[in-house]
């Protein structure tokens, strides 16, 4: 199943009646898209005399991928322990530090939970995501034959290659449509982050099938076809 707001907020309810024995406050519950993590706190940095008030905390649950009741249940969780080392001033100086453990494993062992001490995902359910989407890829060939890739958002393929124009030791770059779910593995930047490809005959075979586009001005666009690169 897939996180909705109707089932965090059903569960929120739940287990602060039945873990936390009703102590924790009314925060924001939110659905996010992360990818790369199933769940997160944000919370207002106080000062040591300032009290914490159910305002400054959003509790968010990522509904990217397609898990367990149970999966989603221990996230929730996890993401509450937080809450609650924060709310109650028993937070640790590192996000999963004695006080966390501790009550994550009294958690598991009173309640039969599973909770771990990472929220992030992991690269075999990263790999595994076959959702359809478009990706804006760019590809850059360094001085020494290596090839790197980023993937964009739309509205930052002008700034990206701008930066890399500017980037030491890049000799070529290329820009790519795709819709293949192999380069969801990749996160959508926003700022210059480059990733290797172990794989590089894997990625030449995707760009084969892939647009390839052109900035021309203020322009991105598809490259004719008789001008397309052939692999």
């Amino acid at each position: 199943m897939r996180a909705t707001h109707q089932f965090i907020t059903e569960k929120y309810h739940e287990f602060n009646r039945s873990i936390f024995n009703g102590t924790l406050p009314e925060v924001r519950l939110t659905i996010s898209n992360a990818k790369t993590r199933l769940g997160y706190l944000k919370f207002k940095m106080l000062t040591p005399w300032q009290k914490p008030k159910a305002e400054h905390f959003t509790l968010a649950v990522s509904r990217y991928y397609e898990v367990e009741q149970s999966e989603l249940e221990d996230t929730l969780i996890h993401e509450m322990i937080h809450l609650y080392l924060h709310w109650t001033g028993k937070n640790d100086e590192t996000p999963h530090g004695p006080n966390f453990r501790t009550m994550m494993e009294t958690v598991n062992r009173r309640h039969g939970r599973h909770i771990t001490v990472s929220s992030r995902t992991s690269k075999q359910k990263t790999e595994s995501d076959t959702n359809i989407r478009r990706h804006y890829i760019t590809v850059v060939s360094m001085r020494g034959g290596e090839r790197v890739l980023a993937v964009c958002a739309r509205t930052r393929i002008f700034y990206l290659d701008d930066m890399l124009s500017r980037t030491p030791g890049m000799e070529n770059r290329e820009w790519y449509v795709s819709t293949d779910p192999w380069f969801n593995r990749f996160p959508s930047v926003r700022t210059l982050k480059l990733y290797r490809v172990p794989d590089q005959q894997k990625l030449d075979s995707l760009l084969t099938a892939s647009i390839r586009c052109e900035i021309a001005g203020n322009i991105f666009r598809p490259i004719p076809h008789g001008k397309q690169k052939i692999f």
